[in-house]
C-alpha cells in the first residue's frame, strides 16, 4: 500500500550527508519583504517534517481568519483528528513545471511539507509576459526528531502496517535533518518572512507562542480564536526522557 499525504514526500532522497555536520540555517523574519502587498496577494506557508504540527498550525490560521487552501480528499482519522489540510496539487510541486495553480493559493495558507518546500517558486513566468511575483510568508514548524519518527510509527500500526526499525530510523533521522536544512536554505536565500514554531511550546505555553505567531500575521484581534484550537492532549507522543 502506498504512502499517503505529506509522508510520501517526505521520503525522498537527500543528498548524502558530508562527515562533518553542518550548521541548521536559522530562520529570521523579513516584514519588509511584503510591505504594501495586499494581503489576498500574499501566500501564507506551512512547512515542517511530517508529524511536526504542521495541520495543527492549518487550524490556527483557519481561525485567525486565513482560509485554507486544501481538497479535503484526505479524510480525519485517528491520527489526525480535525483533518490534514493538504491539497494534491501540492504533491505536483516538483514533478509538473506547471505551477499556474499557485495563483489559486493567494490569500490562503498551504501546507507545503519540507522537502516540496524549495519547488515553490519566486515567480511565475508565462512566455512573451513579465513575470508574476509570488509573495509568501511561512511558519515552520519544529518538532524533536525522535518524537516524530515515534509518531510515525504510532500512525503506521493503526493503519496495520510495521513500524520503522530502529536501525532505519537513524537514516531517515539524517535524511530528514537534510531536508529540514535545504528548506531553510531556500528560505534564507530568497530573503522570505519566516517564523520558527515549536510543536511541543505551542500546545503546552500557547500563551506565550500564539502572540507571536499573531504578531507575524498581523491579527492581534484573532488571538481568543486562535487560542480555541489548542489542546494539550495533541501532544500525544513524546520523547522519552534518558535523565
Amino acid at each position: 500500500r502506498k504512502q499517503k499525504g505529506a509522508e510520501a514526500y517526505a521520503a525522498v532522497a537527500a543528498p548524502p550527508q558530508r562527515e562533518k555536520t553542518r550548521p541548521m540555517p536559522q530562520l529570521k523574519q523579513h516584514p519588509q519583504a511584503l510591505a504594501g502587498i495586499p494581503a489576498e496577494e500574499i501566500i501564507t506557508v506551512v512547512s515542517g517534517l511530517p508529524r511536526s504540527g504542521t495541520s495543527l498550525m492549518m487550524q490556527i490560521l483557519e481561525a485567525a481568519g486565513v482560509p485554507s487552501f486544501t481538497d479535503s480528499k484526505r479524510q480525519p482519522d485517528e491520527s489526525n483528528r480535525k483533518g490534514y489540510y493538504e491539497h494534491d496539487k501540492v504533491g505536483s510541486l516538483l514533478s509538473s513545471s506547471d505551477k499556474f495553480w499557485l495563483r489559486e493559493a493567494k490569500g490562503t495558507a498551504i501546507k507545503v511539507v519540507v522537502p516540496l518546500l524549495a519547488a515553490l517558486p519566486p515567480r511565475l513566468r508565462k512566455p512573451d509576459a513579465e513575470p508574476e511575483l509570488l509573495h509568501y510568508r511561512i511558519l515552520f514548524m519544529e518538532r524533536d526528531i525522535e518524537e516524530i519518527l515515534q509518531s510515525q510509527n504510532t500512525m503506521l500500526q493503526r493503519l496495520g502496517r510495521s513500524p520503522v526499525a530502529n536501525e532505519k530510523g537513524a537514516d531517515i533521522s539524517k535524511v530528514y535533518r537534510e531536508q529540514e536544512r535545504q528548506g531553510k536554505r531556500w528560505c534564507a536565500s530568497l530573503g522570505v518572512h519566516a517564523m520558527s514554531v515549536s510543536f511541543p511550546a505551542l500546545v503546552h505555553d500557547p500563551d506565550e507562542v500564539l502572540p507571536q505567531v499573531a504578531g507575524f500575521l498581523g491579527v492581534a484581534d484573532k488571538l481568543p480564536a486562535m487560542r480555541s484550537c489548542i489542546d494539550p492532549a495533541l501532544h500525544r507522543v513524546r520523547k522519552i526522557s534518558r535523565s
